[in-house]
């Protein structure tokens, strides 16, 4: 991205706009991820991401898992510690 900030100050950014095509995947961030203003380009050149090819991308900031590896909770120590009572009611889950 700042090498696209530095074409785009230097005034030699393509009229046709840029396109950055991202590879199909899951990519999971572990801190943020902003675009600016001068992320975008101009209304007459745009910068466009998309899936390279029309692959399928999905960019994410939490963790993914596996609802399979949920369990109903049997500890009443830990049922009383759930502060919802439809949680505690209907087997939350853990």
């Amino acid at each position: 991205m700042k090498k696209l900030g530095a074409l785009k100050a230097s005034g030699r950014f393509p009229s046709e706009g840029v396109a950055i095509e991202i590879r199909e995947g899951e990519y999971a961030l572990n801190q943020s991820f902003e675009l600016r203003e001068e992320d975008s380009g101009t209304e007459e050149s745009r910068i466009v991401h998309r899936g390279y090819n029309e692959e399928k991308v999905r960019v994410h900031s939490e963790r993914i898992f596996d609802a399979s590896h949920l369990h109903p909770v049997s500890d009443e120590a830990a049922l009383k510690r759930i502060i919802s009572d439809t949680a505690r009611e209907n087997g939350a889950k853990t």
